[in-house]
């Protein structure tokens, strides 16, 4: 990538892999950072075990020295510049070892840094070799003052960001349990993220993403098989209003889960 680089980027979805610089070669020696401002849809960046959904306005400083995965949405729309390292902006003091950082956005130098980026990128036919240099300069500057103005804005791989990624899911999850359609594919896409992701966030869980949609769907129905209102619903119908609709499959699930069949269940709960 280009040391001096400014774009405009709407993209299809799409997946792009940044390897270690050291694993390429032909690569210059001076190491590169991207600063980023999505101005529509998403993208996912995913550094080693960690993983950021960035959503419309955020605004973003990427290490392209790390391996680095990029998955962009549906019309994602980005502003990109690239920057040395050795750039006055780009003070290592402030990063410390973080390899991507979020900075603050809403009013002030970092709300004009994301400004002048949108607006030089989306004009930058019109601009001359000179005055783009000079953008350059001045996006880097607005960018040292900004992430002076903002340390709070934190490293994006935080356990409190990914842990309200679960619960997101969680709650996304409870919320379509009825449609047969729910699993993990439906999830990847909705969060815009790529299901080797999804699994591994989900590998600190106690339970996988798959296992959590049949517990959940799980509890529903047994609730319902012991609820003494709905002893004359049929048990596949039970099933069905949960999302199961193939009555042999849930049978083995439900036993699978708790252990008895679905009508020996209802039936020791008095309600058969």
């Amino acid at each position: 990538m280009d040391d001096k680089l400014l774009l405009d980027v709407t993209s299809a979805p799409c997946d792009i892999k940044i390897e270690h610089r050291e694993s390429r070669p032909e690569f210059p020696k001076r190491a590169l950072w991207v600063l980023a401002h999505v101005i529509s849809g998403s993208v996912v960046v995913e550094q080693g075990s960690r993983t950021a959904v960035l959503g419309p306005g955020t605004l973003w400083i990427c290490d392209l020295g790390q391996e680095t995965g990029l998955h962009t949405s549906v019309n994602a729309h980005l502003s990109l510049i690239s920057l040395p390292c050795d750039e006055p902006a780009v003070n290592t003091t402030l990063f410390g070892n973080t390899a991507i950082r979020a900075i603050a956005g809403g009013p002030g130098i970092s709300n004009a840094t994301a400004s002048l980026l949108r607006t030089v990128t989306a004009d930058l036919p019109q601009f001359s070799e000179d005055s783009i240099r000079t953008a350059h300069r001045s996006i880097g500057l607005l960018l040292h003052s900004a992430l002076h103005d903002c340390r709070r804005g934190g490293d994006l791989w935080t356990d409190g960001q990914e842990r309200n990624f679960v619960l997101n899911v969680l709650r996304f999850i409870r919320d379509n349990l009825a449609d047969t359609e729910l699993g993990p594919a439906m999830i990847a896409r909705h969060f815009h993220i790529s299901l080797r992701q999804l699994h591994r966030i989900f590998e600190g869980e106690c339970r996988g993403v798959a296992h959590e949609i049949l517990h959940q769907r799980i509890d529903h129905c047994a609730r319902e098989l012991r609820d003494p209102a709905q002893r004359h619903m049929k048990v596949s119908l039970i099933a069905a209003r949960w999302g199961i609709t193939d009555a042999s499959k849930f049978s083995r699930q439900f036993r699978s889960v708790l252990g008895v069949s679905p009508r020996e269940y209802r039936a020791g709960h008095g309600t058969g």
